[in-house]
């Protein structure tokens, strides 16, 4: 990285896009604007962790589906309907999630981030 004058240039030019980590494999998020495109070829499931800071962003959208399902089961609720579960079956299907801060940890130290959700489309939330 180079001088605070090209950051936007840094992050233009930063790899955005993640790789499909395939069926029961967490999603990992590291940094905000990951994309983790999908390929859906039956019944699968992947875990979405806890974000460790604030403001990270994910897009996760189903690129490819040949059968079945997605389903991604969020560490914890995303909404304020408590839901956790994001299901994807169509090619299209979309989620984004930013996270924030939510308090501390347990140890009353510790802070604590959960993912948001900031928008979806066609995407079945449980």
């Amino acid at each position: 990285m180079g001088s605070p004058h090209d950051i936007l240039h840094d992050l233009q030019d930063a790899p955005h896009c993640a790789f499909d980590p395939g069926t029961a494999a967490a999603i990992v998020v590291t940094r905000w604007g990951h994309t983790v495109p999908l390929t859906i070829a039956g019944t699968e499931t992947n875990t979405l962790a806890n974000p460790t800071g604030p403001g990270m962003r994910v897009k996760i959208v189903a690129s490819v589906v040949t059968s079945g399902t997605r389903a991604v089961t969020v560490a914890a609720a995303f909404n304020a309907s408590g839901n956790t579960i994001l299901t994807f079956d169509t090619v299209g299907d979309m989620a984004i999630l930013e996270s924030y801060p939510a308090g501390l940890e347990s140890d009353g130290k510790t802070p604590k981030y959960r993912w948001k959700l900031l928008s979806s489309d066609g995407v079945a939330l449980s």
